[in-house]
């Protein structure tokens, strides 16, 4: 079940939140509620993966006992590292999906949690890392903002409109962008040697990037809003990742939960505090281990790689792109098109496939008439219009979070009129699974 289906928009979620509020407005003790809210996200995980409700509580049990003991931080790095392993790179992996997502954030979350002093009694540390929202994809929450999540949420009327709007502009991301430009994609990556030209192989890979960022950005939105119909403020996620101006910058802005956690439990500590070749080491085994954790694939070695040797010319430079004298809003083409390289990678079926694709958007790639039929599905006015929108979104509008800082009623308004165009296109074509949940 994810956030974007029929059984969550129309049983899982209406059900969940009339009993939350009815207990609130009987002025039930929280603790209560968090029993709610752990009964409802082992229900979540069931309905993922009938082995999740097994597995995540058995992780979450394991790293609370971690967490008590003193030298926490390496044994909770190598229980969940060999827990990781055991699932991820098993013959049976595969077949887990989308659940490995789910318990590679968990263990996420755990780590992150016993990093820090959390002290929360265990059924709070148990409902705040299997809070169903975070749960499959993040964002990660610092043991602060998870204690006041569980220990003193506030509730209001118009808490819950707020968060349903939040809900919905990332509901709307999902359908009305991601995956129409889904459809797009998986004509453009899986035409044969020869069938596409190069005007048509840059549109995919356009066309991926995007559909990438409104499906991870729509998930996180509608997380967001989610927390905050049942009380809870999560952390941001993405903050406009496209008009960056260098690739570190991009690094900044792109998952940033995430990113921030790999960032102080891999590349700091791998580091150090002075010197050269240390942080290019370890910039190299981060991503190679984000990489890995994607999946035992070369393209995504190689798309890590596109961008450690962009973090590497930057980190020459004092941070700064080659680019970086070039007006602000023009450095963002080069940034994007190193970053779209890099997707067509993390894209692509295997490394020959990615490598062929890219030839094809030099212009140094055959192209044959057969490919006419292809282009024109591609190329379609529906596609074209989704392409447009999609990237005026990304460039030139307000991010959902800036949008929706403050909560009016008529912006309440606005995300009602979505939420009916959204499910229109839920009902007419249905919705694809998460990207993330692929791998």
């Amino acid at each position: 079940m994810v956030f974007s289906s029929s059984p969550f928009l129309f049983g899982f979620l209406p059900a969940l939140l009339v009993v939350y509020h009815l207990l609130v407005w009987r002025r039930v003790e929280q603790r209560w509620l968090n029993g709610l809210l752990v009964l409802a996200s082992l229900g979540f995980l069931a309905w993922a993966s009938p082995w999740l409700p097994l597995a995540i509580p058995a992780v979450v049990v394991m790293n609370f006992g971690i967490a008590q003991l003193r030298r926490r931080v390496p044994a909770a790095l190598v229980a969940n590292l060999a827990v990781m392993l055991a699932f991820h790179y098993t013959a049976a992996g595969e077949a887990l999906l989308p659940g490995l997502v789910a318990l590679s954030f968990t263990i996420f979350q755990c780590l992150a949690l016993c990093k820090a002093d959390h002290g929360l009694p265990f059924t709070s540390y148990l409902c705040g890392v299997l809070f169903f929202p975070t749960v499959m994809a993040g964002p990660l929450l610092t043991a602060a903002a998870l204690a006041a999540g569980v220990g003193n949420r506030q509730h209001s009327v118009e808490a819950v409109a707020a968060g349903l709007t939040r809900f919905t502009f990332g509901l709307t991301k999902k359908l009305l962008l991601a995956d129409p430009l889904s459809r797009m994609v998986d004509l453009a990556f899986g035409a044969g040697d020869g069938s596409l030209s190069t005007f048509v192989a840059w549109l995919g890979a356009l066309a991926f990037a995007l559909q990438i960022y409104f499906d991870s950005s729509g998930y996180a939105d509608m997380a967001v809003g989610l927390g905050k119909m049942l009380g809870f403020t999560l952390p941001e996620s993405f903050e406009s990742p496209y008009r960056s101006g260098s690739v570190t910058e991009f690094w900044r802005r792109w998952h940033l939960t995430l990113t921030e956690f790999f960032r102080s439990m891999l590349y700091r500590p791998l580091a150090g505090a002075s010197g050269v070749a240390r942080p290019a080491l370890a910039l190299v085994l981060t991503f190679a281990l984000v990489a890995l954790w994607h999946g035992p694939r070369w393209t995504f070695l190689c798309w890590a790689g596109v961008h450690v040797l962009a973090l590497m010319a930057e980190n020459a430079r004092g941070g700064m792109a080659f680019f970086s004298s070039m007006p602000k809003l023009l450095r963002a083409v080069p940034t994007f098109i190193v970053v779209m390289v890099g997707w067509v990678f993390f894209r692509a079926a295997d490394l020959e496939s990615a490598l062929r694709y890219l030839i094809t958007m030099a212009g140094m790639g055959e192209h044959f008439d057969s490919g006419y039929v292809l282009e024109k599905a591609i190329t379609r006015d529906f596609n074209m219009v989704m392409l447009v929108v999609a990237s005026l979104a990304a460039w030139m509008m307000p991010n959902t979070q800036f949008m929706l800082k403050r909560f009016t009623w008529w912006k309440g308004a606005i995300g009602l009129l979505l939420l009916l165009l959204s499910v229109a296109m839920l009902m007419a074509r249905g919705t694809q699974p998460f990207y993330y949940f692929r791998f």
